[in-house]
C-alpha cells in the first residue's frame, strides 16, 4: 500500500475536526502549564522588567547577539536565567501535549475508552522519559536550525516518530530514535511536507503575535500558546497517521 500525502492529510483533517474539543482542551492545559511555569520561576523583580524593556529582547528588529554583547555581567546572568526558564517551560508544556495526544489517539484507534484516571496514570508514567527525549530532539533540531533552516526541518522530520515509538511500543529512548530514523527515511518527503507547513504556520503566528495584542498580556500569551499548540497537534496527528499506515505495510 502506497503512503500518500493526500491520504494522510485527509485523515488528519477528519480526525482533527472530529476530536477538536479534546485537542483544544489538551492544548489549553499545555498552555497553562507553560505560562504558569514562566510566571512562577521568572524573577518578579523590577530590574528584570527594565532589562527587557531597555534591550527590547523580544523585538524582531533587534540583533540578539549585539544586545547580549552590550549587556553587563549581571544583565547577562539574568538574561541566561530568563532563557533557561522559558526553554524549560516550553519543553514541559510540549511534552505534556505530546504524551497526552499520543495516548488519546492510540486509545481512539484501538477503540478504547479514554478514562481520565487511566489516562492521567499513562501520562505520568510516560512523562519522564518523554521529557528527556523531547529535550534531546529539541537540542539536535535547534543545532540544525542554527546551521540553516532546511537541515533543522530534515532533522525534525527523521526524529518525529520517536515520541510515538517511545510511548506506543514502550522502547528505550535510543531505540526509539533509531527506529524513527529508519521509518522516516522510507518516505522522508511525506513527513517533511507536513512538518514544513506547520513550521511556516508557527512563524506566521509568531510574527502576528509581535504586532497585535487583543487582550491583557497574560491572556494574550495563553491565547498565542494555545494556537501554537493546536498547530503542533495537527503535526502529531499527521505523524501518527503516517506511523499507523507504515505499520500496515
Amino acid at each position: 500500500m502506497n503512503i500518500k500525502i493526500k491520504k494522510i492529510s485527509k485523515n488528519t483533517i477528519f480526525f482533527y475536526k472530529k476530536q477538536f474539543i479534546k485537542i483544544l482542551l489538551i492544548s489549553i492545559i499545555a498552555s497553562f502549564i507553560t505560562i504558569t511555569i514562566n510566571n512562577t520561576l521568572i524573577p518578579k523583580i523590577e530590574y528584570l522588567q527594565n532589562l527587557i524593556n531597555q534591550y527590547e529582547i523580544f523585538n524582531l528588529k533587534q540583533n540578539l547577539i549585539e544586545l547580549i554583547l552590550k549587556m553587563t555581567k549581571e544583565e547577562k546572568k539574568i538574561f541566561i536565567q530568563l532563557c533557561i526558564v522559558i526553554t524549560c517551560s516550553h519543553l514541559i508544556g510540549n511534552t505534556f501535549l505530546n504524551v497526552s495526544l499520543i495516548n488519546i489517539i492510540n486509545n481512539i484507534l484501538k477503540k478504547k475508552e479514554n478514562n481520565i484516571q487511566k489516562l492521567i496514570c499513562k501520562i505520568l508514567n510516560n512523562f519522564p522519559k518523554s521529557l528527556i527525549l523531547t529535550t534531546i530532539i529539541n537540542t539536535i533540531t535547534e543545532i540544525g536550525m542554527i546551521i540553516f533552516i532546511i537541515p533543522g526541518i530534515i532533522i525534525s522530520s527523521i526524529l518525529s516518530l520517536s515520541q510515538i515509538i517511545l510511548i506506543i511500543e514502550n522502547k528505550k529512548i535510543i531505540n526509539s530514535i533509531k527506529k524513527s530514523i529508519l521509518l522516516a527515511n522510507k518516505n522522508i518527503k511525506i513527513i517533511t511536507f507536513g512538518i514544513s507547513l506547520i513550521f511556516i504556520a508557527k512563524i506566521i503566528i509568531f510574527i502576528i503575535s509581535t504586532k497585535i495584542i487583543f487582550f491583557s498580556k497574560s491572556i494574550n500569551l495563553i491565547t498565542i500558546q494555545t494556537i501554537n499548540n493546536l498547530f503542533s497537534s495537527i503535526q502529531i496527528i499527521y505523524i501518527f497517521r503516517y506511523y499507523t499506515l507504515n505499520k500496515k505495510n
